[in-house]
């Protein structure tokens, strides 16, 4: 399946508003400007593509609202694509991304998403090549992380959380964070080295379990780290 142009369609009270099934290549489609509410029942996503990186890509998926999703906006499987200037509306997970490759997410909102150790932003990739820029999250119910396992982020804004338990998780597991103002901490991953933490701005009400948690918490093995201006 290639050149798909999916656009301009409601979904409403279903389980997934588009999902790849089986293993077929699915490449060269375009998700535009489209709303997926009420998702409900087992992995209850608004846009679902977890099967097949290697024949999953090209993906342009922008200007879609995705709200009341119970499992979350989007879980995918894939190898380049652009997300950008998407809407996120009390999905207890936002974007879920496992074995990503070239993602770029682009813009967009987050708003009253996250739950019980479940982020906005996600990628579980092991060599994560995933970039996040000028995405703003607020409202958020996340419990540990609210961007998790990506390789960058910059120019983000992440609001004070309403049940943050470990605030100096708010960015974690990312190699190099730029630019953003952060209602928690930041922490990369604890073998990552030669990142970069630079000019953000960081302030948070301390609620870790023992009012000590830290702005930038690094661990003994990331090494070759500068961090610079951040205030």
């Amino acid at each position: 399946i290639t050149n798909v142009a999916i656009s301009n369609n409601t979904v409403t009270n279903c389980n997934k508003g588009i999902e790849k099934v089986g293993s077929h290549e699915v490449s060269s489609v375009t998700i535009i400007g489209n709303s997926f509410s009420d998702m409900v029942g087992a992995l209850a996503y608004g846009i679902r593509f977890g099967v097949g990186m290697a024949v999953t890509k090209n993906f342009i998926i922008s200007d879609n609202v995705l709200s009341n999703c119970e499992t979350g906006g989007m879980e995918l499987n894939i190898t380049n694509a652009l997300l950008s200037n998407n809407i996120f509306m009390s999905c207890e997970r936002g974007i879920f991304i496992f074995n990503g490759v070239n993602v770029n997410i682009a813009s967009g909102l987050f708003d009253g998403c996250g739950g019980s150790v479940k982020e906005e932003i996600e990628d579980t990739s092991s060599t994560s090549t995933s970039k996040v820029s000028n995405v703003t999250i607020r409202n958020s119910n996340a419990t540990s992380a609210s961007i998790k396992g990506v390789s960058d982020i910059s120019d983000c804004v992440i609001e004070e959380r309403t049940s943050a338990t470990s605030p100096e998780n708010c960015i974690f597991s990312v190699k190099n964070v730029r630019g953003c103002t952060v209602a928690g901490g930041i922490r990369p991953a604890t073998f990552a080295s030669g990142g970069v933490i630079s000019n953000n701005t960081i302030s948070f009400d301390d609620v870790g379990s023992s009012n000590s948690a830290a702005a930038i918490k690094l661990a003994s093995n990331n090494d070759e780290y500068i961090i610079s201006g951040n205030h």
